[in-house]
């Protein structure tokens, strides 16, 4: 009998054990394991429906700094849709980091700790617009404007191709 009462007691400390070290291990990463979500470019995001040509002016309008580009579409008094919220709070960071991890870069295992979102353009039709990318640690990212030609869509003028931009969609 005491020695069913020990093994008892063992197996409960090794449950408590074992459930104490996967809580604690279970940080925002490994909760969004599975990709959530789609993600895509923004030319990608356009053709397939999910951005209006009026969506793309307003993130061409953050993206080039105003109307550059852009004078006839957008007029002189062109006002884009405003970036509400300000920022993306921590656990959709994670849903879009993971998700650019798996889909985009096809690195499922990888830590995202050198994924960056640089900056967040707004939510357009139910989808979180964000330049995005992977940063190795001790790494150096230039680019030439001097040679990236303007880059239309949808009729829309981007100054230099919006390579890092990607379009985040939790349901599509």
């Amino acid at each position: 009998m005491k020695k069913g009462k020990k093994m008892m007691a063992f197996a409960a400390v090794f449950v408590l054990l074992v459930a104490a070290v996967i809580v604690a291990g279970c940080g925002p990463e490994q909760q969004y394991a599975e990709p959530i979500g789609t993600i895509c470019s923004l030319e990608e995001a356009y053709e397939n429906g999910w951005l209006t040509q009026e969506d793309i002016l307003s993130i061409a309008y953050y993206y080039n700094q105003g109307t550059d580009g852009n004078e006839e579409l957008m007029g002189e008094n062109y006002v884009p849709k405003p970036i509400v919220p300000e920022t993306l709070d921590e656990e959709r960071v994670n849903q879009i980091k993971r998700t650019y991890l798996n889909d985009i870069l096809q690195k499922p295992n990888e830590s995202f700790e050198h994924v960056t979102i640089f900056r967040f353009y707004g939510i357009y039709r139910d989808c979180f617009v964000v330049s995005i990318g992977y940063v190795p640690q001790d790494s150096d990212i230039f680019a030439d404007v001097l040679v990236i030609p303007d880059y239309p869509i949808g009729n829309v003028i981007f100054r230099y191709q919006p390579f890092n931009i990607k379009v985040w969609c939790e349901d599509r």
